[in-house]
């Protein structure tokens, strides 16, 4: 109770002048992450001078001003040490994934530094359900990330058929597209065979490595294998063009199938028809998705407010006490 009353009233606060800055300037001035930082810093320091003393001014108190025995009982109220190596632990990896997300062109460094902040002073309370112990605020990013791809997904659908209505020859323009998708295949064929076998095939290893994790956290860790590829797409695209990474991702299918039948006495065709089955559902989503999200010219799109959806994903996180994914799949449990 008393981590909400500290940060979470700041919290909010930074969350709504950098939502409405990100949308009118489209950029989040550094002053603010750099108060929201001291704020953050400082109350943390407050909290563990605060454990240093809690014991003697507690005994003053009780004694000195309520006058109470020694052997009448009283609370001491304090922070366990382990959260601030917890929260120390969750801001730097926050850090970095903040920094590679912007290495990849991903988000601005304003974005990355914000979402380093939000780590920050959120309390570790409210990931209560995350998958991962050492950087619950991947819940927040994921949570981000949805709504994110969610609101993107529907704005080209709707651009897409908006110019198509607007255009004189809107039926001529999707013959366009589907010659000019045929000419493509044609003169590089090979290509796309190659990487949609290598799109397969990592979804195959996934499907068989998510078969030894625990089934609690299935779900969101298959939500976040699936958001990095939608997110890293591109980076993909260039790596399984080259033949020796579609021979490595083939080597450790191979690896896993050996290793499930000689260790573990595992069948491995019913094994690895499973996950080629589960496989193929994934492949058909993230074919879809990726489609809708190449629907409009790179020109045609917008600065995307990333301060206004992180606050977003702030708020759904303290909502539902961790992930999206997760709540959802516990939904779908609960019905079954």
């Amino acid at each position: 109770m008393i981590l909400d009353f500290l940060f979470l009233p700041f919290l909010f606060c930074i969350g709504v002048i950098t939502s409405y800055q990100d949308f009118k300037e489209g950029k989040i001035r550094n002053k603010w992450i750099v108060i929201g930082l001291i704020y953050g810093i400082a109350m943390l320091a407050a909290l563990v001078l605060w454990n240093l003393i809690a014991e003697p001014v507690t005994n003053f108190y009780y004694t000195h001003i309520e006058y109470r025995g020694i052997n009448d009982p009283w609370q001491i109220i304090t922070i366990r040490w382990d959260y601030f190596w917890k929260v120390f632990l969750n801001c730097t990896i926050a850090l970095i994934v903040g920094y590679i997300l912007w290495c990849f062109d991903l988000w601005s460094a304003g974005d990355a530094k914000l979402f380093f902040l939000f780590s920050l002073l959120l309390p570790l309370k409210h990931y209560q359900d995350a998958a991962f112990p050492y950087f619950p605020s991947l819940s927040l990013l994921i949570n981000t990330f949805i709504p994110i791809l969610f609101f993107l997904i529907c704005q080209n659908f709707i651009l897409f058929f908006r110019d198509l209505i607007a255009s004189k020859g809107g039926i001529l323009n999707i013959k366009e597209r589907i010659l000019k998708l045929k000419s493509s295949l044609k003169t590089n064929y090979f290509g796309y065979l190659k990487m949609g076998i290598g799109y397969l095939m990592i979804f195959i290893f996934f499907q068989l490595i998510k078969t030894k994790i625990n089934s609690q956290f299935s779900g969101e860790l298959q939500s976040i294998f699936f958001l990095l590829i939608i997110v890293f797409r591109k980076v993909l695209e260039n790596f399984l063009r080259k033949t020796w990474i579609i021979i490595t991702i083939f080597l450790a299918i191979s690896i896993n199938l050996a290793i499930s039948y000689i260790f573990y006495s595992q069948a491995i065709w019913p094994k690895l028809f499973l996950s080629i089955k589960g496989s193929m559902f994934f492949m058909f989503i993230f074919i879809v998705i990726s489609s809708l999200l190449s629907f409009v010219p790179q020109k045609q799109k917008k600065h995307i407010p990333f301060a206004f959806w992180m606050f977003l994903g702030l708020l759904i996180t303290i909502f539902l006490k961790g992930c999206l994914t997760t709540s959802f799949s516990n939904l779908i449990f609960s019905l079954k």
